[in-house]
């Protein structure tokens, strides 16, 4: 179990999916993705979702920053907060493939990036 202290190191997924994944293969892949950083404790929380527990908080950032993954990953606040999560946003990385030369600037693409939510970054 998770104390209030430890919630830091915790990262909560959901998997969209409209079926139900099989707990130990997810665990399984996720073990195998993730075995380059330290030691992941993975708990299956209810119908995909899956809690994950990092000893080290080098360990969480690095897993945070070098989304996104196939699955929602939120952070919970306090331990408390855990089942009010709502899975409802994701970083994603957009390409858009043969736009105009004229529209092929920062401007334009902060525009287009605005019409899908939020803007994190617009690289260069």
């Amino acid at each position: 179990m998770v104390g209030a202290d430890d919630v830091k190191h915790c990262l909560m997924g959901k998997v969209l999916s409209g079926k139900k994944v099989n707990r130990e293969a997810f665990i399984g892949v996720i073990e195998q993705l993730w075995s380059t950083i330290g030691r992941v404790e993975i708990e299956a929380i209810g119908d995909n979702i899956f809690m994950f527990y990092f000893r080290r908080s080098e360990d969480w950032d690095l897993i945070w920053l070098r989304g996104p993954w196939h699955f929602v990953l939120e952070r919970p606040e306090r331990i408390g907060d855990i089942s009010n999560l709502q899975f409802d946003k994701i970083d994603m990385w957009v390409h858009i493939h043969n736009l105009p030369l004229m529209c092929m600037n920062r401007c334009f693409a902060k525009l287009l990036a605005e019409q899908t939510g939020g803007v994190i970054e617009i690289p260069s």
